[in-house]
């Protein structure tokens, strides 16, 4: 991990996902908390195009000082997987 934090986002068909996952990741207390967030909790705005992108991979360096990784899950034509694919380090 490095220290990095990793930013989980999936298409709207995987949105139950997101939720579960980041509801049960952390959920015991026998093993270290892992740093996983939810890029809807980070950023309200749709983000609709490249300028956006920079912006939102600006504001996570800033708010990320060790980094970060965009984490995935969905559909390679939703217009998010664009966000993911803007890093070389994403998980997809």
């Amino acid at each position: 991990l490095e220290g990095r934090t990793f930013v989980l986002m999936c298409d709207e068909q995987r949105a139950w996902y997101e939720e579960y996952f980041l509801a049960n990741i952390n959920s015991k207390t026998t093993r270290p908390m892992l740093p996983f967030v939810s890029l809807k909790s980070l950023c309200k705005k749709k983000i609709q195009n490249i300028e956006d992108i920079a912006l939102l991979n600006d504001l996570l360096d800033i708010s990320f000082p060790n980094g970060f990784i965009y984490f995935y899950i969905g559909s390679a034509s939703d217009k998010k997987s664009l966000i993911a694919k803007s890093r070389d380090d994403s998980l997809l």
